[in-house]
């Protein structure tokens, strides 16, 4: 019995998936990402190159500002000596002290003033007045040793009678704690404490530490950065070597520049060099953020693309759908007022003829008025069961059962009776049992129309039907043949209409194909003839699993 209506099948849902439309539109974006990427790369890549030029320039200022504090501060200590004929302690304490107050002369380790007692330049130079807490303190009063690398520079900047700029190397032994810069200003004559000096010098002292803790405060610690002088004992004296946290091997640069500065006569070499992690972090970042992204925008646009068209040919199978319905509907309603009011107008008539064979009296008259009207009855009521039967296929089903070919074609003879020997119908099943899904008892019903339309086509002399199936892993293939006259090619498709009879003598009411076409189309099957040099050849097509 029909169990439950039909449910909207999941296949006639539409998906959001990718079809080979979808797949295009997502090629496309695939390669629009890869240019995308490529070009936001060359756009990272470029900004780095503008960004180390930048720091170049910037490490460049920097120096030149370090060395322009240290000839600052030399030069205002050298303006109090001019300014005052007599420098007190106590007064150069305050200069110092004032001085240290601003930023500018951080760099500026060590400030003090030497001189010579005399004129005689074979006598030493002394280490007059310091910084109170400088580690020059203890040392005030102090010789300096005579050729030493202080000490000439003294004299250098004396006979000069301007400012000289000179390195300390790091293997260099003076008085000052370390390697770095001195700026040395001359003064012509002063006093300090009632003390004539004839020849002094203003000495403004930067270590290495300092100017690399300077210069390490303004760059990132991804680049390595080294300042060379070109002194009198020395073409390349690295006065500035900062190192960075990757290393300084010179295999992990990825970009290197020199610039040129001078400081008061003496040339610097300024060299900046960019590690392999200044060039390569966070690079490919923001190509891999826009590919990923137009990846993403690809696989939606893509399955937003293959969803609008798959809908379209939902709609547009629907509507054809609808347009074959419609004209069923029309050949069904015009079939239907012709073929019921036949059967009336012969029941009309003879109730007529019965009506005078009453009046008459003619007992045999009016019994073959009476199975006239009972034929025309039993016409109408079958041509009302097949309408009936015809429009509940689709529209209420059974649950799907797991069936074999014989069984269904047993139970299908068992019901039109063809193997009774009355009708010596020559039957052959032919193929191995096959299992298929389907609702067991309208598949009965399309097999026992296919055979009983053979046992009424096929030879009356010696009427013979063949059935036969195979099968592949996923499809069931049945043929059934009987020795008939056949069909035309001409009329292979117009079989399956509502109401088509080749024949209009025939016994039936020209629904049972259309019956069987609507079955298998239901269970995602179909029904076609093949062509055939003796009787009909109907081919029935079904997949052995039913979609979920």
């Amino acid at each position: 019995m029909d169990s439950q209506l039909e449910k909207p099948e999941e296949s006639q849902i539409p998906r959001l998936h990718l079809d080979r439309y979808g797949w295009g539109v997502f090629a496309g974006f695939l390669v629009l990402a890869t240019i995308s990427a490529w070009f936001s790369w060359r756009y990272q890549e470029s900004r780095r190159t503008i960004l180390f030029l930048e720091y170049s320039r910037s490490l460049e200022q920097v120096v030149q500002r370090q060395f322009d504090d240290i000839r600052s501060a030399a030069d205002r200590a050298q303006t109090l000596f001019v300014s005052s004929q007599v420098v007190e302690k106590g007064e150069w304490e305050i200069f110092v002290s004032r001085m240290r107050q601003s930023e500018k002369y951080a760099v500026v380790d060590q400030l003090f003033f030497a001189n010579r007692d005399s004129t005689d330049e074979q006598s030493p130079w002394r280490i007059v007045l310091t910084e109170p807490d400088g580690d020059l303190a203890s040392r005030a009063g102090s010789p300096i040793e005579k050729n030493s690398l202080l000490s000439e520079a003294l004299d250098a900047s004396t006979q000069t009678s301007d400012l000289t700029v000179d390195v300390i190397p790091p293997d260099v032994k003076t008085p000052l704690p370390g390697p770095g810069l001195i700026a040395c200003f001359p003064v012509a004559s002063a006093a300090t404490d009632g003390v004539t000096h004839h020849v002094g010098c203003v000495v403004a002292y930067s270590s290495e530490a300092s100017l690399e803790e300077s210069i390490a405060a303004k760059m990132p610690n991804y680049f390595v950065v080294r300042v060379y002088a070109a002194s009198p004992r020395s073409p390349k004296l690295e006065i500035i070597g900062l190192k960075s946290s990757d290393g300084d091997v010179s295999e992990n640069f990825s970009r290197h520049s020199i610039d040129s500065v001078e400081f008061d006569g003496l040339p610097m070499q300024v060299e900046l060099a960019a590690t392999r992690r200044f060039a390569s972090e966070g690079l490919y970042t923001m190509p891999a953020i826009v590919f990923l992204s137009l990846l993403v925008a690809g696989l939606f646009c893509g399955g937003i693309n293959s969803y609008i068209i798959d809908s379209r040919r939902k709609v547009e199978s629907l509507l054809k759908q609808v347009e074959i319905r419609n004209a069923e509907l029309e050949r069904f309603t015009y079939t239907v007022s012709h073929d019921l009011k036949s059967p009336l107008i012969t029941i009309r008539g003879f109730v007529g003829a019965l009506r005078e064979d009453l009046r008459r009296g003619d007992p045999k008259a009016i019994h073959e008025d009476m199975e006239f009207i009972s034929n025309g009855c039993s016409s109408m009521s079958s041509l009302l069961d097949d309408l009936l039967e015809l429009s509940r296929i689709g529209r209420v089903v059974n649950p799907t059962e797991h069936c074999t070919v014989p069984s269904l074609l047993n139970d299908a003879i068992r019901r039109i009776d063809l193997t009774s020997p009355d009708k010596g119908i020559d039957l052959r099943l032919q193929g191995n049992p096959v299992e298929l899904e389907g609702d067991r008892i309208r598949l009965v019903e399309a097999f026992q129309n296919l055979l009983d339309n053979a046992a009424k086509f096929a030879d009356p002399q010696r009427p013979e039907i063949v059935v036969s199936w195979i099968s592949t892993a996923t499809q069931l293939r049945m043929t059934f043949a009987d020795n008939g006259p056949g069909v035309p090619p001409a009329f292979h498709e117009k079989v399956f209409g509502l109401f088509e009879k080749l024949d209009p003598n025939s016994e039936g009411t020209g629904i049972g194909l259309a019956i069987v076409r609507r079955i298998t189309e239901h269970h995602n099957g179909r029904i076609y003839m093949e062509p055939s040099t003796g009787g009909a050849r109907f081919v029935v097509e079904l997949p052995l699993r039913q979609p979920k």
